[in-house]
C-alpha cells in the first residue's frame, strides 16, 4: 500500500504532463512546475473529503490492474548503454552526452523536497538528435532535499515517429522500435490495457501502477514511442 499512495498522490501530475506532451515536442516551459494532488484540488476546490474519496477509488481500481512479463525488471538501454528505472540519477544519463538548460525551467537553482514529482517535461538535448526524442520527469527518492546533482529521474518517454533522428531504445526482452503487438505480447504477456486510437494502438502494462510501461504501436510502422513511469 505504501507504493500505492505515492502513485494516487502524483497521479494527476503524470496525467497533466502527459497532456502537455500530446503534441511531439510541445512542452509548456513557462509553466514548467511541480505540482501535489492536494495543491491542484484546492484550485479546484475540491474538499479533502472529495478528494479522499477520489484517492481510495483510483487505489482500488489500481490494484486490479496488473500484467506480467519482462517489463517488470524497468531496463531499458540508450545506444547500448544500460539503465534501469529505479532512482535512476539524471547524472548517469548525463554521462552519456544527453544535458538541458536548467534555467529554461527556472530551475538553476533547484531544492527538491523528497517525493514531489515534477512533471515529464524536460527536453534532454544530444548533438545528432532531433529535439523531443528524449524527455524526462524529475523527483527526489530521498531523505532530504536536494538538487539537480542527485535528482531522480522518475519517468522518461521516447519517440521515434516523425522523427529524422533518434536513439536506439530497446527494453527488456529484446522489444525496440518497430515491434508489434505479437512481439510485445511474447516479451510481456498480455496488456493490462489496450486503447485503440486513430493509427496506432497504446498497450499498458503496470504492476499495481508503482510501475508503468506505456507502448505506442503504429499501424504503418510499429512500436514508435515509449514511456516509462516508477514510483518506488
Amino acid at each position: 500500500m505504501k507504493k500505492i499512495g505515492r502513485v494516487v498522490s502524483v497521479m494527476l501530475c503524470a496525467a497533466f504532463a502527459a497532456g502537455m506532451l500530446s503534441g511531439c515536442g510541445d512542452v509548456d516551459r513557462d509553466n514548467y512546475i511541480a505540482r501535489t494532488r492536494s495543491e491542484s484540488d484546492a484550485e479546484k476546490g475540491v474538499s479533502q473529503a472529495e478528494s479522499s474519496q477520489a484517492q481510495q477509488e483510483e487505489s482500488s481500481a489500481v490494484e486490479k490492474v496488473t500484467s506480467d512479463g519482462a517489463w517488470k525488471s524497468m531496463a531499458f538501454s540508450v545506444d547500448g548503454t544500460d539503465f534501469v528505472l529505479d532512482r535512476l540519477t539524471l547524472a548517469e544519463i548525463e554521462a552519456q552526452g544527453w544535458s538541458f538548460e536548467p534555467e529554461v525551467y527556472g530551475m538553476q537553482d533547484l531544492s527538491a523536497d523528497p517525493l514531489v514529482f515534477y512533471q515529464r517535461s524536460i527536453v534532454l538535448n544530444h548533438e545528432g538528435y532531433d529535439e523531443g526524442s528524449f524527455i524526462v520527469g524529475f523527483t527526489n527518492f530521498g531523505d532530504e532535499a536536494c538538487g539537480l546533482d542527485k535528482i531522480n529521474v522518475w519517468t522518461v518517454e521516447f519517440t521515434s515517429k516523425n522523427m529524422a533522428s533518434c536513439p536506439q531504445v530497446t527494453l527488456e526482452g529484446g522489444i525496440t522500435w518497430g515491434a508489434d503487438e505479437a512481439a510485445l505480447k511474447a516479451a510481456y504477456g498480455e496488456p493490462s490495457a489496450a486503447e485503440k486510437s486513430d493509427g496506432y494502438t497504446k498497450y499498458t502494462y503496470t504492476d499495481n501502477a508503482a510501475n508503468v510501461i506505456y507502448l505506442d504501436v503504429y499501424d504503418d510502422s510499429g512500436l514508435g514511442r515509449i514511456v516509462m513511469e516508477s514510483y518506488d
